[in-house]
């Protein structure tokens, strides 16, 4: 699993232009060996965190699965404006033949963990 936390720490201390900076970035250990995968640390990092941030998906494009609990995007007939409501796809369905315009959806994100 990445540290992401470490990685972040010491792109806070390449700010600083002064020893102390190496002197605190875990990446500083070992005569400076990591420092040169700093970046592309942080790259890929940046990119493992993107993939897993929830998007809007068209309605147009396609439906959640059936037994999919989902967040909906849609605007009210006669209103201006749009909510977001927490559906599964039979209230989807609902929604639509009551009329309303539904725009798009994405799946929830995970629970909290519970804390001990």
């Amino acid at each position: 699993m990445r540290d992401y936390e470490n990685t972040a720490k010491a792109l806070r201390c390449c700010r600083l232009t002064s020893a102390r900076g190496c002197a605190e970035c875990p990446y500083s250990v070992n005569n400076n060996e990591k420092c040169a995968h700093l970046l592309n640390d942080a790259a890929d990092a940046i990119e493992e965190l993107l993939a897993k941030v929830p998007t809007w998906i068209s309605v147009e494009e396609r439906l959640p699965k059936k037994d999919e609990t989902v967040i909906v995007y849609y605007s009210w007939i006669g209103q201006s404006g749009t909510e977001y409501k927490e559906v599964s796809l039979a209230t989807l369905d609902e929604m639509r033949y009551c009329g309303n315009k539904l725009l798009g959806w994405m799946p929830l994100p995970e629970a909290p963990k519970e804390v001990e």
